[in-house]
């Protein structure tokens, strides 16, 4: 249980933090108008909602089937909002796309990809219990710290590739969603599967996310509107810098 919730809130505080201010030093990062009236609230909705269940701590489940069945729900609603308002748009691309695969070809992919994330995931939450034990680290931290900054890369990669290739509304849009599928669609089916237990010692680090979350909102409204600055980018890299001091220091 800790090491889920401590990668849920850890890979989302490294994709604020580290992805998308290294994102950003490399080039400003611009917000379009449906990620602004339309991610943001939803992920300020989920990060809230979280940010509820870990501080009323109704334990011995944190996260109880009944909050996770919520957590889903909300995860459903984004989806609809989300296909609702871009639903031309992805028509209209889909039109100019010309496949350079076989379906097969693109069917084989998908499903080797899909055994790897199996395998991955399993790998790397036996790996972080074995060194949790061996140290006497807490899983916490190591969700925190190893296994959210492991979680991210695939983010941090995609953010990079976009950026040198001038689609940084890509590598927003794809921080910004992750987050949200983090807390509102992992988190929500992993509740319903088995509820989620844990400690206190995640009130502090939520705290940290939801602070984190509303200063990518105003940072996203002063200086240049609907856009991360590179000052903006460093600040947001150093304080990521910070927040893994802490947890070492911490755990």
């Amino acid at each position: 249980g800790g090491i889920a919730v401590g990668n849920i809130i850890g890979s989302n505080i490294a994709n604020i933090c580290l992805i998308l201010g290294v994102a950003g030093i490399l080039s400003p990062m611009t917000f379009q108008k449906s990620t602004i009236w339309r991610d943001i609230p939803f992920l300020l909705l989920s990060t809230f909602v979280l940010l509820f269940i870990i501080l009323t701590n109704n334990l011995p489940h944190l996260v109880s089937k009944q909050e996770a069945t919520i957590l889903i729900a909300l995860m459903a609603a984004y989806m609809f909002c989300m296909f609702k308002t871009a639903g031309k748009g992805i028509e209209d691309e889909l039109q100019n796309v010309e496949s350079s695969r076989s379906p097969m070809r693109s069917l084989i992919m998908i499903l080797c990809g899909f055994v790897g994330l199996v395998i991955g995931g399993k790998s790397i939450v036996w790996g972080s219990i074995l060194i949790a034990s061996s140290f006497g680290v807490s899983e916490e931290m190591i969700g925190l710290s190893i296994v959210a900054l492991g979680t991210s890369l695939p983010e941090l990669a995609t953010a990079i590739v976009a950026v040198k290739k001038n689609k940084a509304d890509i590598a927003v849009g794809n921080i910004i969603g992750s987050n949200i599928f983090n807390i509102a669609l992992v988190l929500g089916i992993t509740g319903v599967i088995s509820p989620i237990n844990t400690t206190q010692s995640m009130n502090n680090d939520m705290f940290i996310l939801t602070g984190i979350t509303l200063l990518l909102v105003i940072f996203m409204f002063t200086g240049k509107r609907n856009k991360i600055d590179r000052w903006e980018a460093v600040t947001l890299t150093t304080m990521y810098v910070l927040y893994i001091g802490y947890v070492i220091n911490r755990g």
